[in-house]
């Protein structure tokens, strides 16, 4: 007569013939004993193989896992029930050293299959999660695969002690091989996550843990303690990142406008660029170091108002490629004979031109105007100036250009002013006639050209051989003409000459020209 577990009690007799806490009956299956089922060498229900009927056999479907595990039930430590070694049975060769036992046995994955009649085997993870992007008011998913079919996610704070997370309005597949965490806050971006896989149905499943995630690295480009995402300023240049444009990146470098501090790549601060103050030149708002609020905006030192357009073209000037004035080719004098156009160029760089007037000889300049008095002047707000149909009155008439770039504020020269050029007359023309009756027209017998020889002489003739007119310049800047009176060995008093022909020889007083004779007529 057999005993197999030694509780004292015959096999035939023992309705737990190995004393693990499930009947002989359960472990049948719900299936009859064979015949000689008490011997657990013979025929019978052997479900691992291994040639020990499952009624005798601690491990049932082989997968080294206490049966009494499996059920759901206490084990003592050698796949029995309880916690006594050995332990107390009936008559019946029940266990009665325990508290639970001889109920139905687990079926934890619900498949119809007891557990300890199912070989199982520990989870094992396949595919780590990974970390996650941050974004702020966001979500982020972690996701794992294992061979388990039971997941849970657990949360740490501090790196060292982890929490159970369940579901609620932040996380959501919290059980599942995905962990949705939403409503992201900066606080959440110093969590980290870990999931533990295991196979319900297989009670010696310790669980496989994964590898700790959190999220992938936030910037803080300016280094002010501000993450970007959270920061209202990430290069702490005093421009707003909503005015430089989340994505626009001026230069083409690859870089945001909003994380580097000179967007135009012009050499010239963005800081500056929008009018700010940038005292030490570091290219950060103000003088350093700084101070930030919770958003990254730097405090006490201005910015943060509309940048600079100084040129007024819709692109705020540290967008938009700057450079210092310059000037490559100064204007020339030019000569034209009188009534043509003179044209004055200048070549270089700049923004804004401005060309001036001297009538003077460089004493005092006036600001031209397009269309400008008696002559009139078009281009005065470009690189070249025309003056239309230039008259006697501009003779030795100065030019220059004042040039300037205040959109580009780091621009060494805030004023550029060119060299000065002259305009001059051809003498080869000179008047046949005038008219000095006090008209306001033609009044003078006024010789283009005479104001290049300074130290030019004009006598003037009548018919008969008298001298009526005659000057010497001698240097002058503001030639005396003749106006139709006397001056010279026939005087008049203060009668102007008489209607007529005269006759005029011009020295020019420079040693080299020969002087020119030729005749005028004089009417009123």
């Amino acid at each position: 007569v057999l005993d197999w577990d030694n509780d004292g009690v015959y096999d035939m007799n023992d309705d737990d013939d190995d004393n693990d806490g499930i009947t002989d009956t359960d472990e049948y299956n719900g299936l009859p004993p064979l015949v000689d089922s008490d011997d657990p060498f013979g025929p019978g229900y052997d479900l691992d193989g291994d040639g020990i009927a499952n009624q005798f056999d601690n491990d049932s479907d082989g997968d080294n896992c206490y049966d009494v595990t499996e059920a759901g039930f206490t084990d003592n430590g050698f796949g029995m029930l309880g916690n006594a070694n050995p332990p107390t049975v009936g008559a019946n060769g029940l266990v009665t050293s325990a508290t639970n036992g001889y109920t139905a046995p687990n079926d934890l994955d619900g498949n119809g299959v007891l557990d300890f009649w199912e070989a199982g085997s520990s989870a094992s993870i396949t595919t780590e999660p990974s970390d996650q992007d941050f974004v702020d008011g966001g979500s982020a998913t972690f996701t794992v695969a294992s061979t388990g079919d039971t997941y849970q996610w657990e949360e740490s704070t501090d790196g060292i002690n982890w929490t159970v997370l369940a579901d609620d309005a932040k996380y959501s597949g919290t059980t599942t091989a995905s962990l949705m965490v939403s409503n992201l806050v900066i606080a959440d971006y110093f969590s980290s996550y870990r999931v533990i896989a295991s196979n319900i149905a297989y009670a010696c499943d310790l669980g496989a843990t994964s590898l700790t995630v959190t999220y992938n690295t936030l910037t803080d480009t300016d280094g002010d303690g501000v993450f970007d995402i959270v920061d209202v300023d990430d290069d702490n240049d005093g421009i707003l990142d909503t005015v430089e444009g989340d994505v626009r990146d001026t230069n083409l470098n690859g870089i945001p406008d909003r994380l580097e501090l000179d967007a135009d790549s012009d050499s010239c601060a963005d800081t500056v660029e929008a009018g700010f103050t940038d005292p030490d030149g570091d290219g950060i708002l103000g003088t350093s170091p700084v101070t930030v609020d919770a958003n990254g905006q730097i405090t006490g030192q201005g910015g943060y108002t509309t940048p600079n357009d100084l040129n007024n073209n819709g692109v705020f000037d540290f967008q938009e490629i700057g450079a210092p004035s310059v000037i490559d080719n100064q204007p020339e004098d030019a000569e034209i004979a009188l009534g043509e156009d003179a044209t004055f160029e200048v070549l270089g760089n700049a923004t804004y031109y401005q060309w001036e007037i001297s009538l003077d000889g460089g004493t005092t300049w006036t600001a031209l105007v397009n269309g400008d008095g008696y002559d009139s002047f078009d281009g005065v707000n470009t690189n070249r100036l025309r003056v239309n149909e230039a008259y006697g009155m501009l003779e030795s008439s100065l030019y220059r250009v004042v040039m300037s770039s205040p959109d580009y504020a780091c621009d060494p020269n805030l004023t550029l002013i060119s060299d000065e050029a002259m305009l001059m007359f051809n003498t080869e023309i000179i008047p046949s006639g005038f008219s000095p009756n006090g008209d306001g027209a033609n009044d003078l017998f006024e010789v283009p050209g005479l104001d290049q020889y300074p130290d030019f002489r004009i006598d003037v003739f009548n018919r008969w051989g008298s001298q009526v007119y005659s000057y010497d310049n001698n240097g002058s800047l503001n030639p005396d003409w003749w106006d139709g009176y006397s001056s010279g060995n026939m005087t008049l008093g203060d009668k102007k000459v008489p209607v007529g022909t005269y006759f005029y020889n011009i020295y020019f007083g420079d040693g080299t020209e020969s002087p020119v004779s030729g005749w005028v007529y004089v009417n009123y």
